[in-house]
């Protein structure tokens, strides 16, 4: 059954004005599976009893527990990952007033892996941060390694299949059919024969969206944005 017509038989059997239920949103996690997300523990007991007694198959979704992340943007490659928190202690006042030493700083700012081309003289570094420190970056925007002003931004890992292109698992874990990211077609994306250069975006076609044109993988698509924010919610707003 595809996410369009999954989504019209829960519609059918289930009122949520009825149940008193505040929807937060319905998102597609594969070609035959939907999350449902509600505001309390009282409105997800009823949804999930009202779903149970029309024989809908049902998995709760675990609360994940996930490390704050961010961008370090502009970060010049030639510095060591070891050095990184050493210059951004030593160069920016704020942090010293906040943590009493270096040791200190580096147990809540790690700099955890690279990311950028690699024809570029500068590097994103994804760093894993507490609360009050990604607090501080964002209000702050930027922070002064080396002979560079580092912008800061969100780092936000969305999952996404490369086999169904749904989102929540891995295509190691993917029992779904396989879709081709450049045409929507059921083969993989370097089979594909389409040669008009227009994208067709599987998950927006699918869910009956009208801008289906872009990639499925990317900011340009509604249904990746709609997971995008799912997970920023998940994070908190500052």
């Amino acid at each position: 059954m595809s996410p369009k017509s999954l989504r019209r038989e829960m519609r059918a059997v289930v009122d949520p004005g009825r149940l008193g239920l505040s929807v937060k949103g319905v998102v597609l996690l594969g070609v035959d599976k939907l999350k449902v997300t509600v505001t309390s523990e009282d409105q997800k007991e009823k949804l999930t009893r009202e779903l149970r007694s029309h024989n809908f198959e049902l998995r709760e979704d675990r609360p994940r527990t996930r490390s704050l992340m961010v961008r370090i943007h502009r970060v010049d490659r030639t510095i060591p990952q070891e050095d990184v928190a050493r210059m951004a202690f030593e160069q920016n006042p704020w942090v010293r007033e906040l943590f009493k030493d270096l040791s200190e700083w580096k147990e809540e700012f790690i700099p955890s892996f690279r990311k950028g081309k690699r024809e570029l003289d500068d590097v994103i570094w994804v760093t894993r941060v507490t609360s009050r420190v990604r607090d501080e970056l964002l209000k702050r925007t930027f922070i002064f390694i080396g002979f560079d002003v580092c912008t800061i931004s969100d780092f936000i890992d969305i999952t996404q299949c490369r086999k169904c292109l749904g989102f929540g698992h891995p295509e190691s874990k993917c029992r779904g059919q396989t879709v081709c990211s450049t045409c929507a077609g059921s083969h993989e994306a370097k089979a594909c024969t389409a040669g008009n250069g227009i994208k067709v975006c599987h998950n927006c076609k699918s869910q009956g969206l009208k801008q289906i044109n872009h990639s499925p993988c990317g900011l340009d698509c509604p249904v990746y944005m709609k997971v995008w924010r799912r997970e920023m919610r998940a994070v908190g707003p500052l």
